[in-house]
């Protein structure tokens, strides 16, 4: 799954040596998945079971997020106590990755700056900006290559990762 993940939210097409330090956030409903992809490899993965809400996130076709906050107050609740304990958790990541790892990758010695949210959860602005404030980093969605929900994410980078195969192969 992490590999596709990144296929899906970083641009395939990209020379991944020129791709900056990036970590991607996949928030499902009740896992996240959370990659360190550095100097074109992934240097470290994880899985975190987290319950973002006891319903599905809002719908951004069907309900906007305020609408979303005003009717599922618990959900919400919910959320941000869920949101609290990742943010606290990337912080965690992004500290392992600058004592541990940077020195054994980087020959300059990068800092991981940016974040890429996607997943169920990665479509609000909402989310995007409370992580940036916690997290103190640039917080962005995928790298579009077409216009899809962020929820498909791993399904777009499956199949680029199946095309660029089948082309190359």
């Amino acid at each position: 799954e992490p590999n596709s993940l990144l296929w899906g939210a970083l641009n395939p097409f990209r020379p991944h040596e020129m791709i900056p330090p990036t970590l991607v956030v996949d928030i499902g409903i009740s896992k996240v998945t959370v990659v360190i992809f550095t100097k074109g490899a992934i240097r470290f993965t994880s899985s975190i079971k987290i319950d973002m809400a006891s319903t599905m996130p809002p719908d951004y076709l069907a309900m906007e997020w305020n609408e979303w906050v005003q009717k599922r107050k618990e959900d919400w609740v919910t959320a941000q106590k869920s949101l609290q304990e990742l943010s606290k958790r990337i912080t965690e990541y992004i500290d392992y990755y600058e004592e541990h790892l940077i020195h054994l990758h980087e020959k300059n010695g990068e800092t991981l700056n940016d974040i890429i949210v996607c997943g169920a959860w990665g479509n609000f602005p909402e989310i995007l900006d409370y992580l940036a404030k916690k997290l103190k980093k640039r917080v962005k969605g995928p790298e579009k290559m077409l216009p899809l929900h962020p929820a498909y994410t791993t399904a777009l980078g499956i199949a680029l990762r199946g095309i660029y195969e089948e082309y190359y192969a």
